[in-house]
């Protein structure tokens, strides 16, 4: 609000930078909340399936047995 009240802030390129990237986020964050959920809730519900059906995700697999990812897809290709 300084920005909007003080012409000599108002003209600062910095200033001016931080306030698009305000709006920007104003803007954006509300969408940006509604996809993070979404997919949080799909990724949770997928884990929660693989585990319901005995499967495990690849890190956890990875952590069980202290092998890297790359150790993994070698052995199953």
């Amino acid at each position: 609000l300084l920005g909007d009240r003080n012409p000599t802030v108002a003209n600062n390129r910095s200033y001016q930078m931080i306030r698009r990237l305000s709006i920007f986020i104003r803007e954006v964050q509300p969408r940006f909340s509604a996809l993070s959920r979404a997919l949080g809730a799909g990724v949770q519900g997928e884990i929660k399936r693989a585990r319901q059906r005995g499967e495990l995700p690849q890190q956890e697999r990875r952590r069980a047995s202290g092998k890297s990812a790359l150790e993994l897809v070698d052995e199953n290709h």
